[in-house]
């Protein structure tokens, strides 16, 4: 994981989602610049208070209202994205706290499917936000069976607090280790002073 503390932005340009049957392909990016991006996200307001993930103006990003006289326990959870295994997938986001004065918290999942018990895998343990500016995250994420998988993004902040600001959620696959074919067609012959030499 790599944190850093100053606002970047990415220049690395992506085209309209392409979809696998009932999941995404990655390259995936959402900066929720404007209501409709958040349609495609699973919003779960587990203690149903009516205060939960919601696009905000303001901020142009997904932001988790506060209540007053309980903890959140709101998830946004990401469309199933299709993921292979052998791939190396970088998880990257950008969290930050609705006011410098009010402590936020998140914890960051993903699973097969958009439910609460499928959010089975820890990429972010337990983590204040503290401040208004933004901090990125970046995971590596490697699955074991090829499929559709989903990102959640927990919100578990103290009663009373302000906004839990999620922008700019990223994956991308960047590299392959899976195992190089075998070599065909290697001959070897002889080279100087009775040296093999293979061509």
């Amino acid at each position: 994981m790599k944190a850093y503390t100053e606002e970047t932005e990415s220049e690395e340009g992506f085209s309209n989602y392409k979809a696998v049957g009932h999941a995404l392909e990655a390259p995936f990016f959402e900066d929720f610049e404007d209501p409709s991006s958040i349609a495609l996200f699973t919003v779960l307001d587990v203690n149903n208070d009516e205060k939960t993930w919601e696009w905000n103006p303001s901020y142009e990003a997904a932001s988790c209202m506060f209540n007053e006289a309980q903890s959140a326990n709101d998830w946004l959870i990401t469309p199933s994205i299709h993921l292979e295994p052998n791939y190396l997938y970088n998880l990257s986001y950008k969290v930050r706290a609705g006011l410098a004065d009010y402590m936020e918290r998140i914890e960051v999942y993903y699973g097969q499917g958009n439910k609460v018990e499928s959010m089975t895998q820890k990429v972010l343990d337990k983590t204040d936000v503290i401040g208004e500016q933004y901090k990125v995250y970046e995971h590596d994420i490697t699955v074991g069976a090829d499929g559709n998988y989903n990102f959640g993004f927990h919100s578990i902040s103290d009663a009373d607090r302000y906004y839990l600001i999620v922008d700019s959620v990223q994956i991308v696959k960047s590299s392959s280790f899976a195992a190089p074919d075998s070599v065909q067609g290697l001959k070897a012959t002889a080279g100087e002073q009775g040296a093999m030499k293979a061509r």
